[in-house]
């Protein structure tokens, strides 16, 4: 993009009334200007995506939902230039989609940035649907970029409701120039065998994201108790059931750190209230910042719950969450789900244990003969794993390098973004 144009672009977004942009040091011109469509501008991995990409040199102006939490307090603005969309519900596509009409004038309002926009990148369905209106509206030619880190369980729904999404999301994938995805069994299981693509995709993987690392870090005295540390989207009413079994079976034997943000129609305050009351080895700290206090979080633990039952047969089986990434890279041992693709890779890297059902038992068994030599021995094999394999060193650059763009590994002039994870 010339440098005419980049100034004048600069001119015009500093001009309006949005959160001032991030501008790379040192770069110009930029690797590409992204139009990114996001769901919840607080929402960590959308936070992670910009910021990676912003570190690749791109030009990143986020046109971006909220959502309203009850669990934590307000969110910090964007680090990037970002036009604010309003707020959406979480998981329900129905009583979204008024404020996704709503939004459509707004984003064509800014019509100045999109023209400038050498790619309308989306996470998820109905963001993508919006960037594909705005393009025809807009009569922009540039590609979109679809990306998929959850397959909703109405997209598996064998009911009406499920085959119409399908057949939408058939739609936008025809007119989409790339599907990124987070694990390969939402393409082997999903996108292949069920919506029949074939087309260009790439897997961008769940890392902790560029310029993270883990200082030192201590971890609590071994063997007792062992402490199993479950963070992120606290959703699998499932993983906490299990979790209270285990507590109650092992006693003074195993403490239980839950640190993130509730789902509160999967798992409530009062859920949580009601487990650590029934097991007061087990404990919810409450939200955390990432990147901010991942070494904190994980170097309180022995082990990472790397278990989902939420679309226990479908996207729980699928996915690889990004606590494995987080806890992989500060060194604890995963315990995992035999059959998934989370219980492959941990396998795959030796980063823990996979256990068959019943999962309890198998837990209960495995920590009541386990000693300090043992687990020494699987924390080794995690920290003898490379970096790259937790963290962004060169995904982004890679879907960058996919879509035909030059880039450059630049340090943003940014800040680390607080949000809870």
């Amino acid at each position: 993009m010339p440098v005419p144009v980049l100034n004048r672009m600069r001119s015009a977004l500093v001009g309006r009334q949005m959160n001032p942009p991030v501008w790379p040091r040192d770069l110009q011109p930029y690797a590409a200007a992204i139009a990114f469509f996001g769901h919840d501008a607080s929402e960590p991995t959308i936070i992670k995506r910009i910021t990676g990409l912003i570190a690749e040199g791109c030009l990143v102006i986020g046109f971006t939902f909220r959502r309203k939490r009850s669990d934590v307090g307000p969110a910090s603005p964007p680090i990037w230039a970002n036009v604010d969309l309003g707020v959406t519900t979480d998981r329900n596509y129905l009583r979204r989609i008024p404020h996704l009409v709503i939004a459509i004038p707004k984003i064509l309002a800014r019509r100045d940035l999109l023209l400038r926009a050498d790619i309308l990148y989306a996470r998820n369905l109905d963001q993508a649907l919006i960037a594909l209106v705005v393009r025809r509206l807009a009569r922009l030619h540039v590609p979109l970029v679809y990306e998929v880190l959850d397959i909703q369980r109405v997209c598996t729904s064998p009911g009406l409701l499920g085959r119409a999404i399908r057949f939408v999301e058939r739609q936008v994938l025809a007119r989409s120039a790339l599907l990124v995805i987070s694990s390969p069994r939402f393409y082997t299981s999903y996108f292949r065998a069920v919506q029949w693509y074939r087309g260009p995709w790439y897997l961008l993987e769940n890392k902790v994201g560029p310029g993270t690392y883990r200082g030192d870090v201590v971890r609590p005295p071994a063997p007792l108790p062992w402490v199993i540390g479950w963070s992120g989207v606290l959703r699998c009413r499932r993983s906490l059931s299990i979790l209270v079994e285990i507590a109650a079976r092992l006693g003074p034997k195993i403490r239980i750190v839950l640190r993130g943000r509730l789902s509160p129609c999967d798992i409530s305050a009062a859920d949580l209230a009601s487990a650590s009351a029934r097991c007061p080895n087990l404990a919810f700290n409450g939200p955390y910042d990432s990147p901010t206090d991942l070494g904190a979080i994980y170097g309180g633990v022995h082990f990472t719950w790397a278990v989902d039952y939420t679309d226990a047969g479908f996207n729980s089986d699928w996915l690889i969450p990004n606590r494995v990434y987080e806890g992989g890279l500060h060194g604890t041992v995963m315990l995992a789900r035999s059959d998934t693709a989370t219980g492959d890779l941990v396998k795959k890297l030796e980063l823990g244990w996979t256990f068959q059902e019943p999962l309890a038992d198998g837990v209960v068994a495995c920590l009541e003969h386990l000693n300090s030599q043992a687990y020494q021995a699987a924390r080794r094999r995690v920290e003898a794993v490379p970096w790259s394999c937790f963290v962004d060193e060169k995904d982004t650059a890679g879907l960058l390098a996919k879509l035909g763009l030059a880039t450059k590994a630049v340090r943003a002039e940014t800040q680390p973004c607080p949000s809870s994870a």
